[in-house]
């Protein structure tokens, strides 16, 4: 379970392993539930001074739909909230996108090809379109990018996500 509800991965093939995808405040966790004991918990991302506040998954058809998830991130003392695609095989950041006109978003929700995403600044519901993920070729040239670069550098250079609407 990713966030809302939402089941990461999307099909009972994807998951083999039976484990669970958890964010807690900068962390990204997979947790594998055991019969014998309390289980194995692996950190596979963590945010230093960021909170993660929703995730999604890539939808079906795109091929990275069965690894990929978005996850929305509030980094502390920034005024900017930021779109992370994350890549569970690669254990990394592939994409970043920030997400305009938000400044503590605290969830995100995708409905078909829209993402909603949650203000509690204003109160304002955010619409944008689902961002495409980013080819593999991308994404790990990105990956590589991203672990040398300073948050500071990340935000900048990050491009924004396409609004389409804002509910207020």
């Amino acid at each position: 379970i990713v966030a809302n509800g939402a089941v990461f991965p999307p099909d009972d093939a994807a998951a083999g392993d039976g484990c669970l995808l958890v964010l807690a405040h900068s962390f990204l966790l997979k947790h594998c539930p055991s019969n014998n004991d309390d289980g194995r918990t692996t950190l596979l991302h963590y945010e230093e001074n960021c909170r993660f506040r929703g995730a999604f998954a890539v939808p079906p058809p795109s091929p990275a739909y069965r690894h990929r998830v978005w996850i929305l991130a509030s980094p502390a003392g920034t005024h900017t909230d930021l779109l992370l695609e994350f890549d569970v095989a690669l254990r990394a950041v592939v994409q970043v996108l920030k997400v305009p006109g938000t400044v503590d978003a605290h969830d995100a929700v995708r409905f078909g090809a829209t993402v909603f995403i949650a203000d509690t600044r204003s109160g304002d519901a955010v619409e944008a379109a689902l961002p495409a993920p980013a080819s593999r070729e991308d994404a790990l040239a990105f990956a590589g990018q991203y672990a040398q670069r300073s948050r500071t550098e990340r935000i900048a250079k990050a491009p924004l996500a396409t609004v389409i609407k804002r509910h207020v």
